[in-house]
């Protein structure tokens, strides 16, 4: 009798600690439930398995595209203020008098997509391309495109800062021009204008025509290439070089330049001061000076022909080329 009641008691305290286990098992159930709720619609953190495959699909088709245009008129606009990050800016002249502006592409994401903010502030037309603030684990890949079609007879000021965004540009008469670049290239075909600066980081500048009275380059670990250039130059590059060809030349140019070179072609009949100095760098030269006092490779002052115009070049770890063409 006294084994039966052992058994007895045994077997209770093992039902209590099946039916305790069970208890707790349900309560942690609802509290599990309760914050999944909270994280879900509350935060955002926790996505349902239709949601996430949802966003896969997106992310493998670029299914969210970006397609925004906005118009405005050339009148009063005295300047027109580009500003981009992870887009190709093409600039377009026409026949109109309207501004238009469209913004288009592709993202894996709604929540994080680009967007276009363009408006009128006194006689500036700012167009902006921004991004959300939204904090996410997951990549989102952006690709997108700028237009901007500008009337032939606009002919004020336009600048252009990009990061991470190429800027082609076809033909443009302006008052001023710059462009400013993080990582981003420039192609132009031709730009007329009375005052244009360049100013970039670890992106090129290509130009087939560039007809200006005033130019300013500024390049860190670029290299700037003009095929036929205009006007005086004020250049300044860190690992970068420059290369500029002139049909007429008549101008003042100054250059510094740390691991870079520089290559000037003029015609043959040019006439210049020159004045070049450089650390551990030479200077290759076509035209016939004459030596201003004691000389030697790496520093070189003199005249070619009767010229009032000078051509200084200070470079650190670079060489400079003095090109002849033509009879």
């Amino acid at each position: 009798m006294k084994e039966f009641n052992e058994k007895k008691i045994v077997k209770g305290f093992n039902e209590k600690k099946i039916i305790k286990g069970l208890v707790i098992i349900v309560i942690c159930s609802i509290l599990l439930g309760v914050l999944g709720y909270v994280l879900e619609y509350k935060f955002g953190i926790i996505k349902s398995g239709d949601e996430i495959a949802q966003e896969n699909n997106n992310s493998s088709n670029d299914k969210f595209n970006i397609n925004t245009t906005k118009e405005f008129s050339k009148e009063n606009i005295k300047t027109i203020n580009v500003e981009t990050v992870s887009t190709d800016v093409n600039i377009i002249t026409t026949k109109g008098d309207k501004i238009k502006i469209n913004f288009y592409g592709n993202t894996n994401s709604k929540k994080t997509a680009p967007y276009l903010k363009a408006n009128i502030n006194g006689e500036n037309l700012d167009v902006l391309i921004k991004y959300p603030v939204v904090i996410s684990i997951v990549s989102r890949n952006v690709k997108a495109k700028l237009d901007i079609y500008i009337p032939e007879s606009y002919k004020n000021n336009l600048k252009i800062d990009t990061t991470s965004g190429d800027a082609i540009i076809g033909n443009l008469k302006l008052d001023k021009f710059k462009f400013d670049t993080t990582s981003g290239d420039a192609n132009i075909n031709v730009l007329t204008a009375n005052e244009t600066i360049f100013d970039g980081t670890s992106g090129e500048v290509n130009v087939k025509s560039l007809l200006s009275k005033k130019n300013e380059f500024d390049t860190t670990s670029g290299d700037i290439k003009i095929e036929n250039i205009t006007g005086d130059i004020l250049g300044g590059s860190v690992s970068g070089s420059f290369k500029f060809n002139y049909k007429d030349f008549g101008n003042n140019i100054n250059i510094d330049t740390t691991s870079g070179d520089v290559e000037l072609k003029l015609p043959k009949k040019s006439e210049f001061k020159l004045d070049f100095d450089s650390t551990s760098g030479d200077l290759k030269n076509d035209f016939p000076i004459t030596i201003t006092g004691e000389a030697d490779k790496h520093e070189i002052e003199g005249t070619v022909g009767n010229g009032n115009k000078t051509i200084k070049i200070d470079t650190t770890s670079g060489n400079a080329t003095l090109n002849a063409f033509g009879e």
